[in-house]
């Protein structure tokens, strides 16, 4: 059993930017076109919830820049 690391890719512009977010699956776990892990156990569950705040944080962030009229940008972000 291999678990893989899961990354979030944040792009605003090019380039783009990738960040571990140090959770890990069993690649028969993943649905890569939604970004979760498949299934009903406590694991995937956390895992899933834990993806959902990151993306809810990474949106935040980027309406924090825009308001402070910075420039947004993977970097930025």
């Amino acid at each position: 059993m291999v678990l893989h690391p899961s990354f979030v890719r944040v792009t605003s512009g090019k380039p783009s930017a990738e960040v571990a977010t140090g959770k890990s699956v069993l690649p028969s776990q993943w649905v890569a076109t939604k970004g979760i892990a498949k299934g009903n156990t406590l694991k995937t569950k956390q895992v899933n919830a834990f993806l959902y705040q990151m993306e809810y944080t990474l949106h935040d962030l980027t309406l924090q820049i825009q308001r402070e009229g910075k420039q947004v940008s993977a970097k930025e972000i």
